[in-house]
């Protein structure tokens, strides 16, 4: 396991997960701490949104390897209004997808590489592309794209870690889709000790413009998911429409139960 960082934010329940309160230069912040104090293992970013929180009641894996991540953040406004709802309110969300340029762009400026690893044929090399030419001085050290329907701890996988372990990256940023990423990074944490994983779903795909990004406007309101379904209504429809409502009556239970 991880050790965690020497400063530790509030932290906030919502649900069954564990969210640190932080802010997009908290986050920075905190990433900045860890090139300087290197952990006994890989140093893991996971990124909650509500469909995590509705995940994580049915899969103990997934709950796990979340709440034992070292940073936490509140992914998508949807569980920052949930929090408040609550009454108990995070300060801001920091958006998943906006991580990936943030923290390459941190990387350049402190001359530390990165490595890509996930998404389908090829996107892990275009989006290496569009991050090196917005960040001149990055340096990508790996742009692998694993086969379809890779088993994490299978011989296939193991020869992919092997290959990151070669020129290990400062950070890495993971793109298997939830809960596969993050199951990956907690079995890998103590091979590529050293690295900051970064899961990021399909952030790899919206840099390689493979998906469109949302107007920052709908993602300041907590209309992102409403943008991602109109671009992939049979894949999303459930998730955003069925099971993600969840958190809103969660909430609401929560908020009643506290003022009686």
């Amino acid at each position: 396991m991880t050790e965690r960082a020497t400063y530790l934010p509030r932290t906030v329940w919502i649900g069954d997960l564990e969210i640190d309160d932080v802010n997009p230069a908290d986050a920075r912040d905190r990433v900045i701490e860890w090139f300087a104090t290197p952990g006994a293992g890989a140093r893991r970013v996971v990124t909650p949104n509500a469909d995590y929180v509705v995940k994580a009641r049915r899969d103990e894996a997934f709950r796990r390897a979340l709440n034992s991540a070292d940073l936490r953040v509140p992914d998508g406004m949807w569980i920052v209004y949930a929090s408040r709802i609550a009454g108990r309110p995070l300060r801001s969300t920091v958006t998943g997808r906006l991580l990936v340029p943030a923290l390459a762009t941190l990387c350049a400026e402190h001359d530390r590489s990165i490595g890509l690893f996930g998404a389908g044929p090829g996107v892990a090399e275009k989006a290496a592309a569009v991050l090196c030419a917005r960040n001149p001085t990055l340096r990508v050290t790996h742009a692998i794209s694993p086969p379809m329907g890779l088993t994490p701890g299978s011989a296939d996988d193991l020869a992919l870690v092997d290959r990151l372990r070669d020129d290990l990256p400062a950070v890495v940023f993971v793109g298997l889709g939830a809960p596969k990423q993050e199951l990956w990074m907690e079995m890998h944490a103590e091979a590529l000790r050293g690295s900051i994983l970064v899961g990021i779903g399909a952030g790899m795909d919206i840099i390689a413009g493979r998906f469109r990004a949302a107007p920052r406007w709908m993602t300041n309101v907590g209309l992102e998911w409403a943008f991602r379904l109109a671009q992939e209504p049979r894949r999303l429809a459930r998730r955003y429409l069925v099971d993600d409502p969840w958190i809103v009556y969660w909430a609401l239970r929560t908020r009643f139960q506290h003022r009686t």
